[in-house]
């Protein structure tokens, strides 16, 4: 049987954040402690956790599907390759343990847990950009205010305390 990679790459807006969405849910299964109210969900991929195992490939599902979504936009191509990119060594330079400490305030944090964060708060800034370079492509209504209403919720998603 032959797989057609067309209908994998027109799909994989759906198939990577569902990949995504099923390992965060598997992961924090597996991580004793671990609320997605209280942690962040890199912690899921950190240093010596029974979680990784789940969560490293959860993230590299997700910038998979990123770097093989076609776009025609130039910009919008390059912010998808860069949030891809951006996501699979989000879960590669894993934070030193669950709570994902600050790199800033933090003495237990790591040079890995430092690299993540910066890596984290890029793809992050790139994932919010994209619905905005998407929108002037709209030619619906519904649809250009379905996509700003994403992008918004979105940076609103990136304001979160701690």
């Amino acid at each position: 049987m032959r797989v057609n990679r067309s209908v994998w790459r027109d799909a994989s807006g759906a198939w990577g954040p569902a990949g995504f969405v099923v390992a965060t849910v598997v992961a924090a299964r597996r991580q004793p402690g671990y609320s997605h109210r209280r942690h962040h969900i890199s912690g899921l991929a950190a240093q010596h956790t029974r979680s990784a195992v789940v969560m490293i490939p959860g993230f590299t599902v997700l910038g998979a599907a990123s770097l093989s979504m076609r776009s025609d936009h130039c910009w919008e191509r390059a912010l998808l390759r860069m949030a891809g990119m951006g996501t699979i060594f989000a879960g590669l330079f894993r934070c030193s343990d669950v709570r994902r400490p600050d790199p800033t305030k933090d003495p237990d944090a790591t040079a890995a847990g430092s690299a993540h964060a910066i890596v984290s708060i890029v793809t992050f800034m790139t994932w919010t950009a994209l619905p905005f370079v998407d929108v002037s492509r709209r030619r619906s209504s519904t649809s250009r205010a379905i996509t700003i209403g994403n992008g918004v919720v979105t940076a609103f998603g990136s304001l979160r305390r701690d």
